[in-house]
C-alpha cells in the first residue's frame, strides 16, 4: 500500500491535522498543536500495522522541526504506548481519567527532536 502521497494537512481548532486517505476513505489522522502536543493519533483497525501511524507521525515531526518545536508530547493509551516507545518517546508518568463513566489509563510521553 502506498499511502505517502495521500496524506494531507488541514488546520483544525488552531492545530495542524494530517489525514491519511486511501481511495477516498479516511484511514487515519493526527494533529499537532503549535506547542508540540501530539493529539489524536488514530488509524482505522483495518489499516493498523501497515505504516499509516508511522507516516502520520513522521509528517507531524517534520512540521514540528520545521517550526522550531524541540519537544513533542502526548498522552498515549495503553495500546498506543508501545508504538510511541518504538518511535523514541519516553514515558513520563501514568494518569487516570474518567471519560463517559469509564476509568481510562493514559501515559504522558515526550520526544526530543533535537
Amino acid at each position: 500500500m502506498n499511502i505517502d502521497r495521500q496524506v494531507f494537512a488541514q488546520r483544525r481548532l488552531g492545530q495542524l491535522t494530517w489525514v491519511a486517505v486511501l481511495e477516498k476513505t479516511i484511514i487515519g489522522f493526527t494533529s499537532l498543536g503549535p506547542e508540540g502536543h501530539l493529539d489524536m493519533l488514530f488509524v482505522h483497525p483495518a489499516y493498523q500495522g501497515k505504516g499509516v501511524a508511522s507516516l502520520l507521525l513522521a509528517a507531524a515531526e517534520q512540521d514540528a522541526a520545521n517550526n522550531g518545536v524541540l519537544l513533542l508530547f502526548t498522552e498515549a493509551s495503553i495500546t498506543a504506548r508501545p508504538f510511541f516507545e518504538k518511535k523514541g518517546f519516553q514515558f513520563l508518568s501514568q494518569q487516570h481519567v474518567f471519560r463517559h463513566g469509564r476509568l481510562l489509563t493514559h501515559f504522558k510521553m515526550e520526544k526530543r527532536l533535537f
